[in-house]
């Protein structure tokens, strides 16, 4: 049950940090667009949960008591730290450059080879937004948990 609760509030997240800053701002957002967005984060989800997530958290309560603090950690750990790996800006070759749009600003992110300040930003937003959605979900996970397990432990009434 915790599993479940990580993975759809994760599509949940995705929306409105897409799709309701666009439609406040009068955008169009096309269904298709939102269907599309949710199915692939709740496959990432999905995956990163079931494959990361539980097995970790089985871990972590080996070695220490349930704690939303250390699975909030746990989660944002699991999150973050794989994106981070992955879109480290690289050094690239002497001569290139790069800029982008970043909150309506053009910004150069790589100047002759290497990063720029604004480049860096960049890349940890990206990293804290992973971060920010596994800590969400590991919260929704642990609650869910802690829950099911209370609700297990709970001495049973007989009505006579």
């Amino acid at each position: 049950m915790g599993a479940l609760a990580a993975i759809f509030v994760q599509p949940v997240l995705a929306l409105v940090w897409t799709a309701l800053p666009a439609l406040l701002n009068g955008e169009m957002v096309r269904g298709s667009d939102l269907v599309t967005l949710t199915g692939l984060v709740t496959l990432v989800a999905a995956v990163a949960v079931l494959a990361m997530g539980v097995p970790a958290f089985h871990l972590l309560l080996r070695v220490r008591p349930f704690s939303s603090r250390w699975v909030g950690a746990l989660g944002f750990a699991l999150a973050a730290l794989p994106i981070a790996l992955l879109a480290w800006p690289a050094q690239v070759r002497s001569g290139y450059s790069a800029s982008r749009s970043w909150y309506g600003l053009d910004v150069t992110t790589v100047v002759n080879g290497v990063t720029t300040v604004h480049g860096w930003l960049i890349y940890l937003e990206g990293v804290l937004v992973f971060g920010v959605h596994g800590w969400i979900g590991a919260l929704a996970f642990g609650w869910v948990w802690s829950k099911c397990r209370t609700t297990a432990q709970a001495p049973v009434v007989s009505a006579r």
